[in-house]
């Protein structure tokens, strides 16, 4: 049986997961990183913002998880994250077409906001604070990180040698990176030529595109990499 090697933390590996098995797609999971929710130092007064932002989905769960308010608009990138945002029973979602600080930037100083709350994690591309400056105020708050992991399972491995994983997700530029020091890691970087690569941006293609894989595809939703890979399966 061929599967789909999901590579996200945790949480949101399991969320795609449902997502997919519900297509007919076997699945395995085993995180390149695992989430730590940092505490913040401060109280934080929701109500005094009028916006929520953020770039990943490990930021809107922790947004989620520190309120209750659902009623202030919520920026985010991409469709997926738009979709956890709504799960999450956010009334007014707004997401950037591109993912990435400066598309979520640019799509917030399209409305006259006061103040705003950036939640982000502890490695920043972009700053969306710096992006807005002048424009409105952004208080940021740093509410996880990212820890890369340094071995995959027994069974991942074996499911490389036995040629039983027929595809993998690619999420961020860093999750390509450490995906492939994995995959050196153990020893099972030449597997690759029958494995598709799906990946949520050419940024993240360009990447792993130095290696030889059965195929790249480059999405702009999970969705759209699902449809693929189901394409693919087609006799």
């Amino acid at each position: 049986m061929q599967r789909l090697l999901i590579t996200r933390p945790l949480k949101q590996a399991e969320r795609m997961q449902r997502f997919v098995d519900a297509s007919g797609i076997s699945t395995w999971i085993d995180p390149v990183m695992t989430m730590v929710v940092l505490p913040v130092d401060q109280t934080i007064d929701f109500d005094r913002y009028d916006a929520f932002v953020t770039t990943s989905v490990a930021g809107i769960d922790c947004i989620a998880e520190m309120t209750t308010r659902r009623d202030i608009p919520l920026f985010c990138a991409g469709l997926t994250s738009a979709e956890v945002a709504c799960e999450h029973g956010f009334l007014a979602v707004h997401y950037a077409e591109m993912p990435g600080g400066a598309a979520v930037a640019n799509e917030l100083k399209m409305f006259a906001f006061n103040r705003v709350a950036y939640f982000h994690g502890s490695i920043i591309k972009i700053d969306i604070a710096v992006e807005c400056n002048g424009l409105m105020y952004v208080d940021s708050f740093c509410v996880y990180k990212t820890v890369p992991v340094a071995q995959w399972s027994d069974e991942t491995i074996t499911l490389f040698r036995k040629n039983e994983i027929k595809a993998i997700t690619f999420y961020s530029e860093r999750s390509a990176f450490i995906t492939l020091d994995l995959l050196r890691t153990h020893d099972v970087l030449s597997y690759t030529g029958s494995v598709s690569a799906l990946c949520l941006s050419s940024a993240i293609a360009d990447v792993i595109s130095k290696h030889l894989w059965k195929n790249v595809y480059i999405a702009s939703t999970s969705a759209e990499l699902i449809a693929i890979l189901k394409d693919e399966q087609e006799p």
